[in-house]
């Protein structure tokens, strides 16, 4: 909870300039869990290693106060993958979306507990072998935007622990 009462929010800031990096930064300030995304690599880097490509003092001693002490930088990409996509955290596979369906890497005991609410393990085809880290999410999961994106989350992590 923030100070003010309010559910504090996990929010993803896309672009890093003169507009999202304030805002950015005045979010983690109120208490939130701030996610800076750019397609600048430079900067990415910038900002993790405490450098602002932004000159203004105001805005580095607000950096100062907000940032964690230590940040973690994880590289997303989406590569085509048999008749379909993955996702790749770090240059490890993650994530799949094949006709089979969405499936994700994740540790037994995830897997285990995705597979009570109907999750399946993952065949790229009915005679193939089991992809053992992996399981097929079920439709309830896939409608549900909020556990869909803290199940990513948790492959994503998995993948790059």
């Amino acid at each position: 909870m923030s100070e003010d009462g309010t559910r504090d929010k996990r929010i993803v800031v896309v672009g890093t300039g003169y507009v999202g990096l304030p805002a950015a930064l005045l979010l983690a300030r109120a208490g939130h869990e701030v996610i800076g995304v750019d397609i600048n690599e430079n900067i990415v880097q910038a900002i993790n290693d405490g450098v602002l490509h932004i000159k203004e003092d105001e805005l580095k001693a607000l950096m100062d106060e907000v940032a964690p002490e230590e940040s973690v930088e994880i590289r997303l990409d989406c590569k085509h993958f048999f008749s379909g996509a993955a996702l790749y955290a770090n240059g490890k596979i993650c994530v799949t979306l094949t006709p089979v369906g969405l499936a994700l890497k994740l540790p037994e005991g995830s897997r285990a507990l995705l597979e009570q609410t109907g999750a399946t393990q993952l065949r790229y085809s009915p005679e193939g072998p089991v992809k053992k880290d992996y399981v097929v999410l079920p439709k309830n999961i896939l409608d549900d935007i909020s556990a869909l994106r803290g199940w990513v989350r948790e492959s994503i992590e998995y993948a790059v622990a």
